[in-house]
């Protein structure tokens, strides 16, 4: 976790719902494009947004890209040099993250 973090979010991993409304404990639609934490507390909602898909997706990565890029960024500011060698498990789960963010053709 990033040393530059000072408040702290919903744990994660987070998932974007895209298409199919969710309901809160009362039966109360939040609507057809929301992010939810690992807990599944509400922490989003994208609904009648433009790109509403792309950015429930992109927020919904947020706490992967800040784990895995967050100490390679204290490392950096640090004065560290971070070589991450391609296929290595660390450049996976790099990869994951950005891809958790990208497009899937909306």
């Amino acid at each position: 976790m990033s040393k530059t973090q000072t408040e702290k979010h919903s744990p994660g991993p987070w998932t974007a719902h895209i298409g199919a409304p969710l309901y809160d404990e009362d039966e109360y639609a939040l609507g057809d494009c929301q992010v939810t934490a690992a807990d599944d507390e509400h922490v989003a909602d994208c609904g009648g947004l433009t790109n509403a898909p792309a950015n429930a997706r992109l927020i919904a990565a947020a706490p992967d890209l800040e784990y895995e890029l967050g100490g390679v960024a204290d490392a950096l500011a640090g004065g560290q040099i971070v070589i991450i060698e391609p296929g290595s498990v660390k450049a996976e789960r790099i990869r994951a993250a950005i891809a958790k963010a990208g497009p899937k053709g909306d």
